[in-house]
């Protein structure tokens, strides 16, 4: 996502995410039934771009979600705080 936005000359001051999931039991193990994913970005950001990023992240880029795809569904979303 950054890689994206900083291609796209957006001013990115801070990047976190926050990943919360829902598990089930299977035998002795408890695997991911879904997981979100909160991307929080800080700068001066436009919103259209950071969601295209984000799109291109997960559908395209992202092996982890690939790898996931067919198993556990994964839901993200952008949150941006631009600076004051």
């Amino acid at each position: 996502i950054i890689a994206i936005l900083k291609k796209q000359r957006q001013n990115i001051t801070s990047y976190k995410v926050e990943v919360t999931g829902e598990r089930y039991e299977l035998d002795d193990s408890k695997p991911f039934k879904s997981m979100h994913v909160l991307v929080k970005l800080e700068g001066d950001i436009n919103p259209d771009k950071a969601q295209k990023a984000a799109d291109l992240s997960f559908d395209k880029y992202c092996s982890v979600s690939k790898s996931f795809d067919k198993c556990v569904e994964i839901t993200y979303s952008i949150q941006i705080n631009k600076p004051s």
